[in-house]
């Protein structure tokens, strides 16, 4: 059945206008959405100093990192250009929940950003994350989805609407389609690096979603939809969808690293049959 994945558009954290994000979604039913290459990481530390627009950490576990090394106390630096185009949330201090992009990022432990920290009131001792942009999970081979379940609620009632005097009938339609499937998943480091991306939602310019359209700025564009991508070198499905909800089961009778996964998407686009 092939590989499946999960991801955003590639570019999308680059695009400076929401209408260019969407424009990613947009290829007319001929050519596949190009998902982006970057796996979904994080990273916390402590502002160790702040000029302008670079902080200096220092505390760092980078995990799960694009190196994707194991969870240790050793992950302490992070990789040249791996958070770029991400971004940065302050867990303490004056700037506490305020989030800034990432415009390039210097190893071992600098982060650069277009916005000046120190005017902001950013200071040393300050706790942050620091987190991937657009980025794709890909499930391994061979523990791909083992079960999908697909709902399509019909509403059959339909409103009249006053219009002269034969009036004018208005179906409701179809409800949103729910898209159920499940994971087993043998690897910490992939269940860490999921349970992280399912918590992913941006924006159509890639940046933090919830904050942009709840928090801060006036984002009336919403969430960007997640593609999910099934199929072969040959015939690539995908479909468009927001994460409605996820439960991971922890099954002790199967091991100490086993895990399954229950993914429930809200889908609002049909599904794309596409040759490659």
């Amino acid at each position: 059945m092939g590989n499946w994945k999960i991801g955003f558009p590639e570019g999308l954290d680059s695009v400076t206008d929401y209408e260019d994000g969407k424009l990613l979604y947009d290829s007319y039913g001929v050519e596949p959405i190009n998902l982006d290459s970057k796996m979904m990481c994080r990273a916390v530390g402590k502002v160790s100093s702040v000029v302008g627009s670079t902080l200096t950490l220092e505390s760092i576990n980078n995990y799960p990192n694009s190196s994707d090394t194991p969870f240790t106390p050793t992950n302490s630096s992070l990789e040249d250009d791996e958070y770029n185009n991400g971004f940065i949330r302050f867990l303490s201090g004056n700037c506490q929940n305020e989030v800034y992009k990432v415009s390039d990022t210097v190893s071992p432990d600098t982060l650069v950003s277009s916005d000046t920290f120190c005017s902001d009131g950013v200071s040393a001792g300050d706790y942050l994350e620091v987190v991937t942009g657009s980025c794709t999970f890909e499930f391994k081979l061979p523990r791909n989805p083992i079960r999908r379940d697909f709902k399509r609620q019909i509403s059959i009632s339909a409103v009249r609407f006053p219009y002269y005097s034969g009036g004018l009938v208005i179906p409701i339609g179809f409800q949103p389609d729910d898209y159920v499937f499940s994971v087993n998943m043998t690897e910490e480091r992939d269940i860490d690096r999921l349970e992280l991306f399912l918590n992913h939602h941006l924006d159509f310019k890639g940046f933090d979603g919830l904050y942009s359209t709840g928090y801060k700025f006036n984002n009336d564009d919403g969430l960007a939809p997640v593609v999910l991508e099934t199929g072969t070198h040959d015939i690539k499905n995908q479909f468009l969808g927001t994460i409605e909800d996820y439960k991971i089961i922890k099954d002790a009778q199967r091991g100490d690293s086993f895990w399954e996964v229950l993914i429930h998407m809200k889908n609002y686009s049909r599904i794309l049959y596409r040759g490659i």
